[in-house]
């Protein structure tokens, strides 16, 4: 037999676009023009409290506390923004930092900003891990940007570039492994700022036409699917098992 407690009002006519729990904190988020952070108090479940509020540009999607920190992706005017806000003083949280993805004469979006699972943050690591994608005068681009987290500061450092829509990526160690819906990428991220693909391993393919050979499969490509900018490619595989490549060809 649950009991209601209490509810708040926090902005009139405008939309939910992000919450967080953190212990005895609510943050949430709402956009209409602008983006309220409202700092919400729990500890009385029977009388909630606003704490603080703070009025920016854009709107955020995913939240990540991090103590006296609070780590946000979202949206600026047609661009993907990763905020870092100051809330130990919960009556008046700040924005202490904020970088853009992407060219900023570029049209970006993430799917982070409507999937939390997108955004791969690693503590411990310092490392904020964005999918995007770059609509511009160069044509569409796919990548995976990395992002130092510190206490004062966001620092964009290299680029992981996928062919298809980048979707999650993970850190271990200074290897880290990036997936599209096309390949799945290892990466040496020694150094930040110029991250160098390993190894790369297809997942999916389109296959637009199909040649027997004596014991192989010869799997035609004709290129340009999707909007991935490949030119014809030439799969070389064994009849008995089809999906393991044993040579690849790009036209």
């Amino acid at each position: 037999a649950p009991k209601h407690l209490d509810s708040l009002t926090l902005a009139k006519e405008e939309t939910l676009f992000a919450t967080r729990f953190d212990k005895e904190r609510l943050y949430v988020v709402t956009f209409r023009v602008i983006d309220p952070l409202f700092v919400v108090d729990l500890s009385d479940p029977r009388n909630l409290k606003v704490l603080g509020e703070l009025e920016i540009p854009g709107y955020s999607t995913y939240l990540q506390p991090m103590g006296d920190r609070l780590l946000s992706v979202g949206v600026e005017d047609r661009h993907v923004a990763i905020s870092l806000f100051d809330v130990a003083d919960t009556s008046k949280p700040s924005l202490m930092s904020r970088v853009y993805l992407g060219d900023k004469d570029a049209y970006t979006w993430s799917e982070g900003n409507y999937d939390e699972k997108a955004v791969g943050f690693m503590k411990d690591q310092n490392l904020l891990l964005v999918p995007f994608e770059s609509y511009g005068q160069q044509g569409v681009e796919r990548s995976f940007q990395l992002i130092d987290v510190s206490e004062e500061s966001l620092t964009l450092r290299g680029v992981i570039d996928h062919q298809f829509q980048p979707r999650r990526a993970t850190a271990l160690d200074h290897v880290l492994v990036s997936i599209s819906g096309r390949e799945l990428l290892t990466v040496d991220a020694t150094d930040r700022d110029n991250p160098k693909v390993l190894a790369t391993l297809p997942i999916a393919w389109s296959v637009d036409r199909v040649l027997t050979l004596d014991d192989y499969i010869v799997q035609v490509e004709n290129g340009n699917t999707w909007g991935d900018n490949v030119g014809p490619v030439v799969r070389l595989s064994k009849r008995d098992d089809p999906e393991s490549i044993v040579g690849e060809l790009t036209l």
